[in-house]
């Protein structure tokens, strides 16, 4: 700027000055013998007015310049500022307001650290170049400047000239620019149209894609870049890429719509439609194609004819006559063949005529009626009406209807169907439906009869398989009671022939020791056979109870440990003879209120299952019964455990049905699991469920609540 030359070119004529005048002082380069003290004094006074000149000058360069100045004094330890008249005009203060006060007195700076920092660039360095800070105008705002300091003069006079050039209007041009880069950055990276920019100074190699082109194409940024089309092998057709570009040969040059047939990175094909603009940006020649994916839609469209053709087709084969009427004027806008052969009209003379006209109807009013029917409810269904037919033959039809907006345009398909037929058939049904009815009752009254019968036959089967389990049990209490019997009576046997000795010693003359041995015989036996008899009665008195509970299915407590212990009390016998070992661990303190005898009943057919099929084809294992409180208060949980062979899983979901065995022929009923299932689900109110693999065993676990229900009686077969 002009008055920067100006100034800078006093500064250095002062500074040559001054030197010249220095070399004259006593010590100079010069010898200070050969000037006078005239001449010293003439360049002392000379060099004084050039000071005067040039301070002069300073000030006045200083106030008119054209952009904010500030200078500052060493003298006054460079905190008293001076500013000229550009600067009040650009921050707005008054003279006053700052006079013989520095920047921080009155609130310049914004940020005291920039004036430190300043500061000490200025002491370092004798100057500043173009340092950002932030500054305050009188009125408040903050504003960005670039400020330049330049340390001049020599001391004591020495000063520092600060220039302040408001950048703020730049910096946010420059954000708003960088702020406008960064939205359409965005917009090109989010957009969901696939784009991609390529370089046509360098063979239009790609310089920058979307991730929706990246998505769209399944390859990677950095296979991608600074390669074109042809080395990415993105044509599948190279000879549409030169039809593409022979529309780009220059800027400006646009091409909208080019289909072409392109590869993906994984190898999969697709259509696209191309729109590509060649443009300058800066020094750069470059083009933007936007690529959208048409595969599907040309797909779906194709899609869309087929399906037009087959809905065609589809119309015109229907069995039913129908046709498709406007549903403003009424007139007939296409037919389909059956149509055309129910009627007799051919299609040309029924297109574009209505219903009325072909004179299909008499009655004026029922037509209306009917139109006016489908326009308020938009469908009608199955509504009689009478068709006049050109052959002369009057018809009883039904039609249902259905309007419909199809491309800006309300119609409606009318379908008719001839009710002639179907009345023949309505005939026929009915007398077919009045004998069917008569078979139906015969029929029903065979079956009924037949599921009596039956039911009866599995009552009965049921209550012998009941009988036959309480015989078994008789015989097992019978075998228990013959060893206790048999010993009271070979005591009783032995203490009568004992008896009989004792009377022939009498009558020979008693001793006292015959007597003594008599009476102590006689106390053993009495002792033996008393232990015998009250054996025979405890096995009398739990034999009692458990067919008095199984025979009457009586409702009482009970413990289940008590049940357990009768039951295989009653079992012993055949648990003995089959070898298997009893393992019962049914702890006392499970009281529960209900129907022992069917508990008992259960136990026995799953033990004597166990005995009789877990342990075929190998010897004789063990068999557990257990019982707890189950995980829901309030229940009791059993289970019956073997180790045996184990049931088949294509047997395990029958393994309840009724008259199911493996041993058909061979004694089994098939009927002792069911049984065992229909009362623990029934009186018991529980429910039961096997779990087994073959050869590893089976346990069959019930869950029984502590309280049967009080109507669980009512359901005992």
């Amino acid at each position: 700027m002009a008055w920067q030359n100006r100034l800078n070119g006093r500064l250095r004529r002062r500074h040559v000055a001054r030197a010249a005048s220095a070399r004259m002082q006593p010590g100079g380069p010069s010898d200070p013998s050969l000037a006078s003290a005239d001449a010293r004094t003439a360049a002392a006074h000379d060099d004084a007015s050039h000071d005067a000149n040039d301070d002069a000058l300073m000030l006045a360069l200083f106030r008119s310049a054209p952009v904010p100045l500030a200078y500052t004094r060493s003298a006054d330890r460079y905190r008293i500022s001076h500013w000229n008249e550009a600067w009040f005009r650009a921050f707005g203060y008054a003279p006053e307001q700052v006079d013989g006060r520095s920047g921080p007195e009155f609130g310049l700076w914004v940020d005291p650290a920039d004036r430190e920092r300043y500061g000490e660039q200025v002491r370092q360095q004798g100057y500043v170049r173009s340092m950002q800070v932030r500054l305050r105008h009188a009125d408040g705002d903050v504003h960005w400047y670039q400020v330049s300091g330049q340390v001049i003069g020599r001391k004591p006079q020495r000063m520092l000239i600060t220039a302040f050039v408001d950048v703020t209007d730049q910096l946010r041009a420059r954000q708003a620019i960088q702020a406008a880069q960064e939205r359409l950055q965005a917009v090109f990276d989010a957009s969901p149209v696939a784009m991609i920019v390529s370089d046509a100074r360098r063979g239009f190699c790609a310089v920058a894609a979307n991730a929706a082109w990246f998505r769209q194409f399944a390859r990677k940024p950095e296979d991608v870049l600074g390669r074109n089309g042809v080395e990415l092998g993105l044509w599948a057709d190279t000879r549409q890429r030169d039809a593409l570009f022979a529309g780009l040969r220059g800027e400006g040059d646009m091409v909208e719509g080019f289909e072409a047939d392109l590869v993906r990175g994984d190898g999969g094909r697709m259509l696209t439609r191309l729109s590509a603009r060649r443009f300058r940006a800066g020094d750069d020649d470059l083009m933007v194609t936007v690529q959208e994916d048409i595969t599907e839609r040309v797909r779906a469209e194709q899609a869309l004819r087929e399906s037009r053709e087959m809905l065609s087709h589809t119309f015109d084969l229907l069995p039913e006559p129908l046709c498709i009427i406007d549903a403003d004027d009424g007139r007939i806008l296409e037919v389909n063949r059956r149509w055309v052969e129910r009627i007799g009209y051919t299609r040309d003379q029924v297109v574009g005529r209505t219903t009325w006209e072909l004179g299909l109807w008499r009655d004026a009013r029922a037509r209306e009626h009917i139109r006016a029917l489908l326009h308020r409810d938009g469908r009608l269904h199955d509504v009689p009406v009478t068709y006049y037919l050109p052959s002369g033959e009057v018809v009883q039809c039904e039609v249902s209807a259905s309007e419909m907006v199809i491309q800006g345009r309300r119609v409606g398909l009318w379908l008719t169907r001839d009710m002639s037929e179907r009345v023949r058939t309505q005939a026929q049904l009915r007398e077919l439906n009045e004998s069917l009815e008569a078979r139906v009752s015969e029929r029903t009254r065979e079956l009924r009869a037949a599921l009596e019968d039956l039911q009866r036959a599995q009552n009965e089967l049921v209550q012998a398989e009941k009988l036959a389990s309480l015989g078994s049990l008789v015989a097992g209490v019978a075998h228990e009671l013959n060893t206790p019997i048999g010993n009271a009576v070979m005591v009783a046997s032995t203490m009568a022939d004992d008896r009989r000795e004792f009377e022939q010693a009498v009558a020979g003359g008693l001793r006292r020791s015959a007597l003594e041995g008599f009476l102590a015989r006689a106390s053993e036996g009495e002792q033996v056979l008393e232990r015998n008899l009250q054996r025979a009665a405890e096995l009398v008195g739990s034999f009692k109870q458990l067919a008095v509970d199984q025979s009457s299915y009586q409702r009482r407590p009970f413990e289940v440990a008590e049940v357990a212990q009768e039951v295989l009390l009653a079992l012993s016998p055949t648990l003995r003879r089959s070898g298997v070992h009893m393992v019962d661990s049914v702890p006392l303190g499970l009281p529960m209120d209900g129907y022992p005898g069917p508990l008992g009943q259960v136990l026995v057919n799953l033990i004597t299952n166990a005995v009789e099929h877990g342990f075929e084809g190998r010897p004789p294992g063990t068999i557990r019964l257990h019982a707890q409180s189950a995980v829901a208060p309030g229940w009791v949980r059993l289970t019956v455990a073997d180790d045996g062979v184990g049931i088949p899983e294509s047997s395990l979901g029958r393994i309840f049905d009724p008259f199911f065995t493996t041993r058909l022929g061979q004694g089994g009923s098939g009927l002792g699991l069911h049984l065992a299932y229909t009362l623990v689900t029934g009186v018991l109110g529980g429910r039961i469920e096997v779990r087994s693999q073959s050869g590893e065993g089976s346990e069959f676990v019930i869950e029984l609540p502590c309280r049967a229900p009080m109507s669980g009686a009512a359901g005992i077969p």
